[in-house]
């Protein structure tokens, strides 16, 4: 017993149904084998962020990166206006949440950002920090 096969070729024919059908198809486009390779680009998520703090009072020198970085109106400082930053200091982090906390948490200090562009600068409440076991 022999199997038969059909001729390979035959099928597309049956499927259009005539080779008049396959005149009326559009040539194909042909194989774009170029790559173009893109410059790596870091996310702006992983980009570090920095702030340079001088020696004098903190207050002006948050001020200042609120509204340059956050666009921020009116900052609402809660806390003593007389603290100061001893020494100039590059303070480098992930991100400007990390690198704000890094700064005012030696002050016990936090900041709360609104939507209507304005931040709260208060102490924190015992309440407010990490659970103590």
């Amino acid at each position: 017993m022999y199997l038969v096969k059909p001729a390979v070729s035959i099928i597309p024919l049956l499927l259009l149904g005539s080779h008049s059908a396959w005149a009326q198809l559009p040539p194909c486009q042909p194989l774009n084998t170029s790559v173009e390779i893109a410059p790596a680009t870091v996310p702006e998520q992983a980009k570090k962020v920095a702030m340079l703090l001088r020696e004098g009072l903190l207050k002006p020198q948050l001020t200042a990166i609120l509204e340059k970085h956050f666009n921020i109106h009116l900052v609402d400082w809660q806390a003593s206006p007389h603290h100061r930053w001893p020494s100039e200091y590059r303070v480098d982090a992930w991100s400007w949440a990390e690198l704000l906390s890094r700064v005012l948490e030696p002050y016990g200090m936090q900041l709360i950002i609104h939507a209507n562009r304005s931040a709260v600068v208060r102490y924190r409440f015992p309440t407010d920090s990490k659970q103590q076991s």
